[in-house]
């Protein structure tokens, strides 16, 4: 099948898919950031000051790698009081099954739906730190004071011209990617300084059994395209893992989240990549620099300063 990429160069892709995202959600996004400044204030922000974690693991849910989370939770079990945990949102459900509490949960998404799954794990949220992107929905915010969380406030937008109105000086800025599991990542380097640092079910991808209607995106990218499933189907990445040798599928939106991963990736510094490990061998985040080994070998790991 042709791929998305063969009509679309990838910076062309992530021009479309920010700008589109700043079309459609920017109206919700400043409506959000202002409730949130009246109702609950930004006075609680992630500093990178005095804030040294431990070994970390940062969890996220993708699709696939949710088969072998089971497995590999009674690993991590076992030696959790030696690991940070930095859980993305949709990854909470997965962790209340264990009653495994994160030592953080990350959310940056604004839909409505994130509230579900903090309602849905409240028993596990008592006293952890939620780092809550100022446009949130404000609903998600209202159940982490309800399950009693500690909230910290990052905003993904910067003092310049394009984000000015939804900018709000004293608050931590970061360049998210667009999605919790970059973020989750970038808060362990830099404000938690962990060393080392393992990825988890950070995926960006299906498997290409996975029909293409029960992709998170697929109705929007099939709306956009005037119901035409044969045009969706050919805006569908299709990319071969080394790593389990299986060929996995992305939409636009998802692919792209790949690339800002990927940007992002080029600038950190080596220190931080040298001390990145991908645990998860399912997905395309496959970057030539980024080492993966299993959950087993990074639990053996050393902690390093």
């Amino acid at each position: 099948m042709e791929s998305y990429t063969k009509k679309i160069p990838d910076d062309e892709l992530l021009e479309i898919i920010s700008n589109n995202t700043l079309k459609l959600k920017g109206p919700m996004w400043l409506k959000n950031i202002i409730y949130n400044e009246q109702h609950f204030g930004f006075k609680d922000t992630i500093s990178n000051n005095g804030i040294h974690a431990s070994k970390t693991l940062v969890l996220a849910a993708g699709p696939e790698s949710k088969k072998s989370f089971q497995a590999n939770m009674h690993q991590i079990l076992e030696q959790r009081n030696e690991l940070t945990i930095v859980a993305c949102d949709g990854a909470l459900s997965l962790l209340s099954q264990f009653d495994c509490k994160p030592d953080y949960v990350v959310s940056v998404d604004a839909h409505p739906i994130i509230a579900n799954f903090y309602k849905k794990s409240n028993k596990i949220l008592d006293g952890v730190t939620t780092v809550l992107s100022t446009s949130i929905d404000p609903a998600v915010v209202e159940e982490c004071v309800d399950a009693g969380a500690d909230i910290r406030w990052i905003q993904p937008f910067f003092n310049n011209e394009k984000d000015q109105s939804y900018f709000r000086p004293g608050i931590t800025s970061i360049k998210m990617g667009g999605n919790v599991g970059t973020t989750s990542y970038l808060l362990a380097a830099f404000a938690l300084k962990s060393n080392p640092i393992g990825l988890m079910g950070i995926e960006f991808s299906w498997s290409d059994e996975t029909p293409y209607n029960d992709t998170q995106y697929y109705k929007d990218l099939l709306n956009s395209l005037n119901n035409d499933q044969e045009k969706a189907a050919k805006h569908y990445v299709h990319i071969n893992n080394p790593r389990d040798g299986r060929i996995y599928i992305a939409d636009p939106v998802y692919y792209a989240y790949f690339l800002m991963f990927k940007e992002i990736w080029s600038e950190l510094p080596t220190k931080v990549k040298n001390y990145t490990f991908n645990l998860t061998r399912e997905g395309i985040l496959n970057i030539d620099e980024l080492r993966h080994i299993d959950v087993k070998q990074f639990l053996e790991l050393g902690v390093s300063s």
